[in-house]
């Protein structure tokens, strides 16, 4: 348990963060696959808000996630694929890092942490793969006017700016 009065929220972008730890495991402790829950976020079946704060403080000048590696890697692949720029994270001062101190910075900078579950990177590939083909038929099927309910050029873009992919739509999958 943190102390509330060195913590704050903050929004930052998650490829901002660094990890303190070489790998992590595949499932969180309720058993959901970190792939499963990237797809969740990304169909929008999970808001991204209700997932819990990731803990971070700055170590050096930079930032370190304390509490929440996995959901880390989860947030820079949905960062990746465009779903969310920044998320909020708990900001804690640097007076907690006695309740860290067994915890070894990676030995690559904390830029990457390993999955272990072989099948992570390619499931993550996939479900984005299948999420913007699903993107660009709905564009294509608005465009083409196939869709009972139609959306002008302008609703559309205003639906996909929301969830910042209008640009995916057209840079990522031209």
């Amino acid at each position: 348990m943190t102390n509330r009065a060195t913590e704050r929220v903050i929004i930052i972008r998650p490829s901002r963060v660094l990890y303190t730890q070489q790998s992590v495991g595949g499932e969180f402790h309720n058993g959901t696959k970190l792939s499963e829950l990237f797809r969740q976020i990304l169909y929008e079946e999970v808001d991204i808000k209700r997932v819990p704060l990731i803990e971070v403080v700055r170590i050096n000048r930079k930032m370190w996630c304390l509490d929440g590696n996995k959901r880390l890697r989860v947030f820079q692949e949905l960062e990746h694929c465009g779903i969310c720029e920044k998320v909020r994270m708990r900001y804690l001062s640097s007076k907690v890092l006695d309740r860290t101190g067994e915890r070894q910075l990676t030995a690559a900078g904390g830029r990457s942490v390993l999955v272990q579950d072989a099948d992570f990177d390619n499931q993550i590939k996939t479900i984005t793969s299948e999420w913007r083909k699903m993107i660009k038929r709905s564009r294509s099927d608005v465009e083409s006017g196939d869709l009972d309910e139609t959306l002008d050029d302008e609703s559309f873009q205003a639906v996909c700016f929301k969830r910042n992919i209008y640009k995916n739509v057209h840079v990522n999958m031209s």
